[in-house]
């Protein structure tokens, strides 16, 4: 954020409380909040509480503050049977460039969300509604009923946030992100991930904890590239710690994945050629009690390494399972 942003922030705060006990959606006033910044950007403060959403919150302008009382104080729970996404971050419009990429109309920036956990109430929502009453299957620009989703935005700050209980995944990152910084982020219970990651670049994902989802604690593809995953804890997922498929250059430090369902790390490629998991790096990392092993290659993806003092013990089929013997560097000092 830039200091510019601050101060122009600082002088533009709005102050929303949990007021509105017998409204259909309690999560009106936080978006009529947002949509009366003044043109040049400022902050909105969201009083403690528990706020029912029937709708999205969505940020799609620049240089917005959302701020929390705190995720153990403010919580945001979709209502029963609403399949909607809870936050978004990022416009919600999509075209095809000259490419054939599909990008959002418009991009956003300067954005900083903290201070709430989102519920997705899982236990009373369609897990066959992943995009609402409509399908995900052939539409690129289905926003996922996900806890966050930030598409085609750059400079973004998402800390001391929970996101869980949702039937699809508790943090999306698409649409071309660039300079994200996630961190204090925790996890849980989501059908799919804890986080997925696509088109994104130039981005640190700090101190997360995430665990107990169905699926994958981090699912990776589709040009997630040169980000760093850092000081984080993957436990006790359904499927594997990490899924890493049409990526390179990404490092993963310090990241502690135990008792995966499957492998701890699985690295592949997608349908297309050049599109292996390719030239990342696990540094320092622990992969232990994985039901599967600690690294499966399931192509010939060139150049990954595990290096600096990790820790690859006691998962069930060994170290590395490759398609290709040798497709992978293991360092002198790396326990296994």
């Amino acid at each position: 954020m830039s200091s510019v942003l601050h101060k122009l922030l600082v002088v533009s705060t709005v102050v929303f409380g949990a007021s509105l006990a017998h409204a259909a959606d309690d999560c009106d006033g936080i978006r009529s909040a947002i949509a009366k910044l003044p043109v040049q950007g400022g902050v909105v403060n969201v009083a403690a509480g528990l706020y029912n959403c029937g709708e999205p919150i969505v940020i799609d302008r620049d240089n917005v503050v959302l701020r929390g009382a705190g995720k153990d104080k403010v919580t945001i729970r979709l209502m029963d049977q609403v399949h909607r996404p809870i936050l978004v971050i990022g416009d919600r419009h999509i075209v095809q460039n000259e490419k054939g990429q599909y990008v959002v109309t418009k991009r956003v920036k300067n954005i900083k969300v903290s201070g709430f956990t989102l519920d997705g109430n899982r236990a009373n929502h369609d897990v066959t509604k992943e995009c609402g009453e409509t399908h995900c299957d052939g539409d690129p620009s289905s926003i996922r009923n996900n806890g966050i989703t930030i598409r085609g935005a750059s400079d973004v700050v998402v800390e001391d946030m929970i996101a869980h209980s949702t039937i699809s995944g508790g943090m999306v990152t698409e649409k071309y992100c660039e300079r994200l910084t996630i961190r204090n982020y925790e996890s849980y219970n989501n059908y799919f991930d804890g986080l997925a990651g696509y088109e994104t670049e130039q981005s640190t994902f700090e101190n997360m904890y995430l665990h107990n989802n169905r699926g994958a604690g981090i699912s990776l593809d589709i040009n997630f590239n040169n980000n760093t995953l850092i000081r984080s804890r993957l436990h006790d997922n359904g499927d594997v710690g990490i899924f890493a498929r049409f990526l390179r250059g990404n490092k993963f430090i310090q990241v502690d994945i135990q008792r995966s369902g499957n492998h701890g790390v699985f690295l592949a490629a997608a349908e297309s050629v050049g599109t292996c998991a390719q030239d990342n790096t696990f540094a320092s990392v622990r992969i232990n009690g994985s039901k599967g092993a600690a690294l499966r290659l399931n192509d010939d993806c060139a150049g990954n390494r595990i290096t600096g003092n990790s820790d690859i013990t006691n998962n069930q089929y060994g170290t590395v399972s490759e398609k290709v013997t040798g497709s992978v560097f293991i360092g002198n000092n790396v326990a296994r």
